[in-house]
């Protein structure tokens, strides 16, 4: 086993926990709800700097010692922009430095470790353009997807990710990480004191099988892979273009990230189409005016018409039941004069 590498495991709540192992005795620890985040950013990740500068890099004729920190600093630039390439990338250009070889060599393979970013860059966009991108090629199953990309790139194929096993509080054959977290806080050592943590009910210490990750590509293969076995596809934001996964089977259009100030691309995005759709549609602008009229008049405006069907109704209350009827009629499930029939005293 070699160092820097990672080890995945999953919990009893279908978590996907991170271990980063740098050294016997230092490691780090990431959770994740969903698995294949850290693809997604990195194939959206910009990389024409990083490209220009390795390329003037590697034109340059520089001492030994300087190209060696220059080839650092260059893996730097990346050190904020994802969580767990330069994590790979600097273990890597480490291991190299520290093998006895002749210093050209050295050189020569550290160069080709940093090339290693982009050309996966580029073969994971294409494996998510064609197997995971929800509106490329629908009618081919994500299988013959997959068989596609494996001709193309023949290695992945048969690529091949170690497991391992490892003693810990398991249920069902996975990590059950609530055991373990009340041992970290509680901050036990002595052997008696966490048997008796972990064994209660049909819970106990057994094997729990985790994936050891050693490359920067084997992590995006897991990753891959991963959305590949769970179905999860993924979609290009219409606001700032970038490939973002889909939670569910609902038609979405914009990403969570961050777009302007602290609104996301989703908030903005839907603002944006709804206007356009409300700038043309007459039912919609009713819609508008009646609400704005109903908001001006407080907060319990239905209060003192007794006439009105919706007297004693908060105007809390009647907006949503207005948003109700308006969601159905942009879905089509109901006509306009029924949308202002809904909300019309």
């Amino acid at each position: 086993m070699i160092y820097p590498h990672a080890k995945v495991f999953v919990d009893t709540d279908n978590k996907y926990h991170f271990v980063t192992v740098t050294h016997k005795s230092k490691s780090g620890h990431k959770i994740y709800d969903n698995m294949g985040s850290g693809l997604i950013d990195f194939i959206t990740l910009d990389l024409s700097e990083y490209e220009n500068t390795l390329k003037k890099a590697d034109s340059s004729k520089l001492a030994y010692d300087d190209m060696r920190n220059l080839i650092f600093d260059i893996a730097e630039t990346l050190r904020y922009k994802h969580e767990y390439i330069w994590f790979f990338l600097v273990g890597a250009l480490n291991n190299i430095f520290a093998e006895e070889c002749n210093p050209k060599t050295q050189l020569s393979r550290c160069f080709d470790v940093l090339y290693s970013i982009i050309e996966l860059h580029q073969i994971f966009n294409f494996g998510v353009l064609l197997c995971l991108d929800v509106d490329n090629h629908p009618e081919f199953t994500t299988a013959e997807k997959y068989f596609s990309f494996t001709k193309i790139y023949e290695k992945y194929s048969d690529f091949l990710l170690k497991t391992s096993f490892t003693i810990a509080p398991s249920y069902k054959g996975v990590l059950d990480f609530a055991i373990v977290e009340g041992i970290n806080k509680k901050a036990m050592t002595e052997t008696r004191e966490v048997l008796k943590a972990v064994q209660r009910d049909n819970k106990g210490v057994n094997l729990v099988q985790f994936t050891l990750i050693e490359t920067l590509e084997e992590m995006l293969y897991f990753e891959f892979i991963e959305l590949l076995k769970q179905g999860t596809n993924v979609k290009k934001c219409r606001l700032c273009g970038r490939y973002f996964m889909l939670a569910n089977q609902h038609e979405t259009y914009f990403c969570n990230r961050i777009y302007s100030g602290k609104r996301t691309c989703r908030q903005v995005g839907t603002k944006r189409d709804y206007n356009e759709k409300v700038a043309n549609d007459a039912v919609l602008q009713e819609y508008q005016r009646i609400y704005k009229r109903y908001f001006s008049r407080g907060e319990m405006p239905f209060e003192k018409n007794r006439d009105s069907r919706f007297c004693g109704m908060s105007f809390r209350e009647w907006s949503a039941l207005a948003r109700g009827f308006r969601r159905r009629y942009v879905a089509g499930e109901i006509s306009g004069e029924d949308l202002l029939k809904g909300i019309l005293e």
